[in-house]
């Protein structure tokens, strides 16, 4: 071959291989195209969780949820200006660079001066559920009325078990001196994915049902004062169930005005069932307001307003305490017996010299040494403070240890078998803690115990919200106003958390 033959050879090579190179190039731009970015934000008034900004192969999922603030609402996420979406919980596939904006806004609160707070908690029932039921009156305050439940209900131990078509309906009417000012609904979710929709006067926010123990929380933000609360669970399909646990009011009322809103509760409380000759000294309330009737829930030292208000008290000897746990913490469910913390367990409701239950410090009393002294049946102090003795099986007891509170391996969880659990203690334990911390100035709330606090803080305050106050915890603080005069105002009020923490 020539060697005008060999260039010409290599010409027609070199043209083969160019366009070869031209197309890999061409390939390698493709793959970038299919990376987009993503890039979210949120003004003031909230938290996004979810998807973080960054870049993404296309057609990822974008998972994202709002959560203002308290007294803040959710706007919806935007692109510039344009709303894309006005639910909390907003999932997409990525296809494009996107920028988008979560948006809150402060509410503006109505003015609550001349009105207190009251709770109320209702424990829903398969009786008032039933579908030939549709109307259930209570203390001729409260009314609930039912509509869509065309199916049936049945008790389970995670509440009343709903089924429906499509969509249940609750429309509870309060008395015309009583308002609407906070709520606490306490679901499981059955076998299909619900959205609840609250609606009371202008406020309407939809939730989805989507955890195995969900509570859905409005915190004080209410623009306007409303006899009606109206709560929908909605799904779209042909049939759809949940549990239905509780739901707890914080309910407004003018101050001059006296309501025996609780007198069911009380009339249950006999003064002469205390063992060993034991009475109680003070006499039962008729309205839990007139103890705080002192009280501004807005002023900035609510803290140490409620200190000298539960500090006003008559301790009890620790000895006696055996016999007053007998009274305060039985089983409403099961009389004759007590209900032991952190299990639930039915123990039989005689002292048997500790072979059967101790007194058990929740704050345990190694982090609480405020005195020297150890405590003994003679003690009248903070050692002996009745709101903080739960009855406990003994051999639980002894292996609690003194360990802070919390989840995972560096904490003790209070409920401690999962899987037979009778009752949630987190919120208890919570609301007993708090207690102590307001109660005594000398011990402290914090993310780590030391020998005069306890925590951990972050996991209280989330429990609060999680497990409500119920029906044994009122009771029991009403025991103990009748045995040692002051109460628990977490239990009370369990609102006021956030105001103070």
């Amino acid at each position: 071959m020539t060697i005008f033959g060999i260039i010409k050879d290599m010409k027609r090579w070199i043209l083969c291989v160019v366009p070869s190179l031209f197309i890999v190039s061409s390939c390698d731009r493709n793959d970038i195209s299919n990376t987009f970015k993503f890039n979210i934000t949120n003004n003031e008034g909230g938290e996004v969780f979810g998807t973080k900004s960054g870049e993404y192969s296309k057609g990822s999922t974008i998972i994202l949820e709002a959560s203002p603030f308290d007294g803040y609402e959710f706007l919806g996420f935007y692109e510039e200006n344009n709303l894309v979406c006005d639910e909390v919980n907003y999932v997409f596939d990525l296809n494009r660079d996107i920028s988008l904006n979560c948006k809150f806004k402060e509410i503006e609160k109505i003015d609550i001066t001349g009105y207190k707070i009251i709770n109320y908690t209702h424990y829903f029932t398969y009786e008032e559920l039933n579908a030939s039921k549709t109307e259930t009156e209570y203390l001729d305050k409260v009314k609930f009325n039912y509509n869509g439940l065309t199916k049936s209900s049945s008790n389970t131990n995670k509440g009343v078990n709903l089924i429906f078509d499509n969509q249940l309906n609750i429309d509870v009417k309060l008395d015309e001196n009583l308002f609407v000012y906070n709520y606490q609904i306490k679901t499981f979710k059955g076998n299909t994915n619900l959205d609840l929709k609250i609606n009371s006067d202008k406020y309407k926010k939809t939730f989805k049902v989507i955890e195995d123990d969900l509570i859905t929380y409005y915190d004080s933000s209410l623009n306007s004062l409303s006899n009606e609360f109206k709560m929908s669970f909605i799904s779209n399909s042909s049939e759809s169930n949940i549990n239905l646990k509780s739901i707890s009011l914080d309910l407004l009322i003018k101050e001059e005005m006296n309501y025996e809103f609780y007198s069911s509760d009380r009339k249950s409380i006999k003064e002469n069932n205390i063992p060993n000759g034991l009475s109680v000294p003070y006499s039962p309330l008729s309205d839990v307001s007139t103890y705080y009737k002192d009280i501004d829930f807005s002023s900035t030292k609510l803290k140490e307003n409620l200190h000298d208000l539960i500090a006003n008290m008559t301790f009890q000897n620790y000895g006696n305490a055996r016999y007053y746990l007998q009274f305060i913490d039985e089983n409403p469910a099961k009389v004759g017996y007590l209900f032991g913390i952190y299990n639930g367990m039915n123990i039989v409701n005689t002292w048997d010299s500790g072979t059967s239950w101790n007194r058990e410090h929740v704050w345990p009393q190694s982090k609480m040494q405020i005195t020297t002294s150890k405590v003994n049946n003679s003690t009248k102090n903070h050692l002996s403070d009745l709101h903080n003795l739960r009855a406990i099986n003994s051999s639980l007891n002894s292996s609690r240890g003194n360990g802070i509170f919390g989840e995972g391996d560096k904490y003790f969880y209070p409920n401690i078998d999962k899987a037979n659990q009778i009752g949630d203690f987190r919120g208890d334990i919570a609301r007993i803690l708090f207690y102590m911390d307001v109660r005594y100035n000398e011990l402290s709330l914090d993310e780590v115990s030391s020998n005069l606090s306890m925590g951990a803080l972050s996991y209280l305050k989330k429990w609060n919200e999680l497990d409500p106050v119920d029906h044994f915890e009122k009771l029991r603080n009403d025991k103990i106003y009748l045995c040692q005069g002051n109460r628990n105002p977490f239990i009370d009020y369990p609102g006021i958390v956030r105001s103070i923490y």
